[in-house]
């Protein structure tokens, strides 16, 4: 798999209200972070999960890359990662669905979303992002 690939980026469909979107919005709630003070996104996950970040970047049109890093339990892990500023797209994107500072401990208090299907898609993308189901 290759170190990244240079494509034009399209992070202004970020914005779009349909269920792609908003099941990759679910995701940055639950995996993701956005840099309220520099208008940023990053998206950092397990490399056993590569082709799922590299479809998100496909779909937004961004590079990702490969980085190592020590855990707390002392071991070196791999992930992969996307990162991406861009002041006048974030910023809508922050408005839009009430991203804050910390957003663990400071969810959105006005995230309205007022379609049932791309609820759904939000919803799906969170849970995917953050969530198991067990029994």
């Amino acid at each position: 798999m290759p170190q990244g690939y240079k494509t034009k980026t399209n992070l202004y469909k970020i914005l779009h209200d349909n269920p792609i979107v908003y099941y990759w919005i679910g995701f940055l709630f639950a995996d993701g972070s956005i840099n309220i003070k520099n208008k940023s996104l990053k998206l950092a996950i397990s490399e056993k999960d590569s082709e799922h970040l590299i479809k998100f970047c496909e779909y937004f049109g961004l590079n990702y890359s490969y980085e190592k890093y020590r855990n707390s339990f002392d071991t070196i892990s791999r992930n992969v990662r996307t990162d991406v500023m861009d002041k006048e797209i974030i910023t809508l994107l922050i408005n839009k669905f009430d991203f804050k500072k910390s957003k663990t401990y400071n969810p959105p208090n006005n995230l309205k979303i007022q379609n049932d299907d791309l609820f759904t898609s939000f919803l799906i993308g969170y849970i995917d992002g953050d969530g198991s189901i067990g029994y």
